[in-house]
């Protein structure tokens, strides 16, 4: 998860939020939109006049690394089995 987070025997889906803005304001996204992604409430009331394209938060999304990938490489293609 994110480097801010308490070790526990469990995680929770919320703690996912906490990783997926924590990870795009590490890789330079504003917070604005790390909060608008995520749901999180805006950190001021001015925030929630700030608009965001759909491009903008695609290229904020497509930051985040894919959890089933991370540690592992991506495995070659079998080949189909002829029958």
């Amino acid at each position: 998860m994110g480097s801010g987070d308490k070790p526990g025997p469990r995680k929770v889906f919320h703690s996912w939020r906490h990783a997926v803005a924590t990870i795009m304001c590490d890789k330079g996204v504003r917070e604005a939109r790390a909060f608008h992604i995520t749901s999180h409430a805006p950190a001021s009331k001015g925030a929630a006049y700030i608009h965001h394209s759909i491009a903008e938060m695609a290229v904020a999304i497509e930051l985040i690394p894919n959890p089933c990938s991370l540690g592992t490489q991506a495995a070659a293609p079998r080949p189909l089995a002829e029958g």
